[in-house]
């Protein structure tokens, strides 16, 4: 009964988080929970779990020896399996080629259904981790893989075949730019514009800045270009890109305050669950320092979330 509300109360609150890009496979449920190491395997690539992770049609799951699983399918049911596992995602429940479940549960499907249409609409703010083709790779990037080439992290070494952005949507109260960051010594030349008019332009040391209230106002909601290079002592560029980014609306920003309400209320502080939702809301809002810290949070809770450490990893690696 206590995994029956949890799922329940976790599929209400899911609203406004991310999930699917239009093109992709059709969603029909998502991890609600994961202990130990876990992979879904989707369109040739291998995602590693890392918590609350949107499943679609046809997707492979392999879970490893010691695993604990909770897997939520909106026109079926909820599946806690435990142990080394290997089943696909159907609508009608997973199909397994190894392992069993261990119990099952009831779903909410119009809270589920709901939680998995605001996935569709939001996905391609969420970064996933990919593992590579070279043992010990990971991959982050954005979902909608056709506007990103993803940022390779190797055993904590970063390459970067150009600078992209982390994130293309920044809250008005803290306008803090990240990229990729180039391997070496290197500065960093930042120019804003607003069509054919820059409006601001400055040289850093390291792979973030905030843009100061000095500078012109930027309006919520309009579109701004970004060119960003990396500049070794000698003035050779190393490395350089472009990207637009805007600033959330206000009716955005209101719908963050209510979703971190709604998870900090629904969920207990003790439940890892709770953490890992708030690290990834603030994670698609850009707040990677805060993601961070609720994903520290919740690995201190569930010390055997393989997926999490991972996660952690790659965020202290894009932040340095």
């Amino acid at each position: 009964m206590m995994y029956h509300h949890r799922f329940i109360i976790m599929a209400l609150i899911l609203a406004g988080l991310a999930g699917a890009r239009e093109d992709a496979p059709s969603a029909v449920g998502f991890v609600a929970g994961i202990q130990g190491k876990g992979f879904i395997i989707r369109n040739r690539d291998t995602i590693m779990i890392s918590g609350m992770d949107l499943l679609c049609q046809g997707d492979s799951v392999q879970l490893s020896k010691g695993a604990k699983a909770r897997i939520t399918i909106c026109g079926s049911r909820g599946y806690e399996i435990r142990g080394k596992a290997g089943f696909t995602i159907r609508r009608s429940g997973i199909s397994f080629n190894q392992g069993k479940t261990f119990k099952t549960y009831a779903v909410d499907r119009k809270a589920c259904n709901v939680a998995i249409e605001v996935f569709r609409k939001n996905e391609k703010k969420l970064p996933e981790m990919v593992t590579g083709g070279r043992k010990g790779t990971l991959m982050l990037r954005s979902r909608k893989k056709s506007e990103r080439r993803g940022v390779y992290v190797v055993r904590g070494r970063k390459q970067t075949p150009m600078i992209e952005l982390y994130s293309d949507r920044l809250l008005p109260q803290k306008q803090l730019l990240m990229w990729t960051p180039v391997k070496g010594r290197a500065s960093y030349h930042v120019v804003i514009k607003n069509g054919s008019d820059t409006i601001w332009s400055s040289t850093v040391l390291k792979n973030n800045c905030e843009y100061p209230d000095s500078a012109p106002r930027l309006e919520e909601g309009r579109d701004y270009d970004i060119v960003i290079e990396a500049v070794a002592d000698q003035g050779k560029v190393l490395a350089s890109g472009s990207g637009t980014f805007s600033l959330f609306t206000r009716e955005e920003q209101e719908s963050l305050k209510q979703d971190e309400t709604s998870i900090r209320a629904m969920m207990p502080e003790s439940a890892p669950e709770q953490h890992i939702l708030l690290g990834k809301l603030y994670e698609s809002h850009g707040q990677f320092a805060d993601a961070l810290s609720c994903y520290e949070k919740a690995l201190s809770l569930d010390s055997a979330n393989a997926g999490l450490k991972e996660r952690i990893t790659l965020l202290k690696t894009i932040m340095e």
